[in-house]
């Protein structure tokens, strides 16, 4: 495991190695992005107990909004494990983007969820059907 963790821990030191030395080769490749998708694409996280408790990940590739989600497990205030899953049928629907993901711990059942935009670096995560789960804060990092 400790090694696993070493291993992990220098990809991540050189994928900030390489972003940092090569921002000239990211600023010609262009957003790509269209007008209707643009505000949606980014990293977006949300905390959960003052530590980030989900991050979704979104892009236009395929020329409409697609991506990931990671979910963080927090036990006791600390990280105990992550559950990374690709959202389902995403479509937006003005400043909505409604989705569907495989629930953590339990992948028979399928969330429904949405990400309601506030403004260009704002929005919230709502699970539609959670009962009572609140609304998570989410925040653009890039």
């Amino acid at each position: 495991m400790k090694q696993r963790s070493r291993s992990f821990a220098m990809l991540i030191c050189a994928m900030i190695v390489c972003a940092t030395t090569m921002p000239s080769l990211f600023a010609q490749a262009g957003s790509g992005n269209s007008p209707l998708t643009e505000k949606w694409v980014g990293v977006w996280q949300g905390q959960l107990e003052g530590i980030p408790g989900v991050v979704l990940t979104l892009g236009d590739d395929l020329g409409e909004v697609s991506g990931t989600i990671v979910f963080t497990a927090i036990r006791d205030g600390h990280v105990a494990g992550h559950a990374t899953h690709a959202i389902l049928h995403p479509h937006v629907d003005s400043n909505t983007l409604f989705f569907k993901v495989k629930r953590p711990g339990d992948p028979s059942v399928i969330l429904e969820m949405s990400m309601v935009l506030a403004d260009a670096g704002n929005g919230q995560l709502i699970c539609v059907k959670c009962g009572g789960v609140s609304p998570i804060a989410l925040v653009k990092l890039d």
